[in-house]
């Protein structure tokens, strides 16, 4: 591998170690450590006129709807792992760290988490508002309200659904943040 600084060119010899969901994608293992001084270089910030900008914002929470339904589909598919997952630990962890770059990125962080909370409470489980539109929709086809009964069951289910999926964020948390 070859490392560029300024002037400077290193080469270092590394050994891929094997990604444990995917034998066949390996990774080195490093992360970029962001020199705030640095950032504030080479960081620019543009301004627009109203109706310019509204297009722009419109435009990034498009993409930024499409990012996060891409990787929800890649997670159910396998593709790439649930680990990724963060929980309410994971996220104030990183809230803390995005504050440190500043209002605008902080900001933008919660417009992300924001979009993203509102895509899965699309999700069609019946405790989100995903499921009562497909309760809504079905009630429509059949002509009457589906049982009590029913809907008790799909509540539960979704109930069910919720909670793992809290538990599970939850834990890829700790485990992030312990090293376990």
């Amino acid at each position: 591998m070859e490392i560029k600084r300024l002037d400077r060119t290193y080469r270092k010899t590394v050994l891929l170690d094997a990604n444990s969901d995917n034998e066949n994608q390996g990774f080195i293992g490093l992360r970029a450590r962001i020199d705030q001084d640095q950032l504030q270089q080479y960081q620019s910030i543009q301004k627009y006129r109203f109706p310019k900008s509204l297009t722009m914002a419109i435009n990034e929470t498009n993409q930024m709807v499409v990012l996060t339904l891409n990787m929800f589909g890649k997670m159910i598919r396998g593709q790439i792992s649930g680990k990724n997952l963060s929980g309410p630990v994971g996220i104030a962890k990183d809230a803390g760290t995005v504050a440190k770059r500043g209002f605008i990125a902080t900001l933008s962080f919660m417009a992300i988490i924001s979009i993203s909370l509102g895509i899965l409470n699309l999700f069609p489980l019946p405790i989100l508002d995903g499921g009562q539109i497909v309760f809504v929709l079905v009630e429509k086809l059949i002509g009457r309200p589906l049982p009590e009964k029913v809907q008790i069951v799909f509540q539960q289910f979704g109930i069910g659904a919720l909670l793992f999926l809290m538990v599970f964020a939850l834990y890829n948390d700790l485990i992030r943040i312990f090293d376990w």
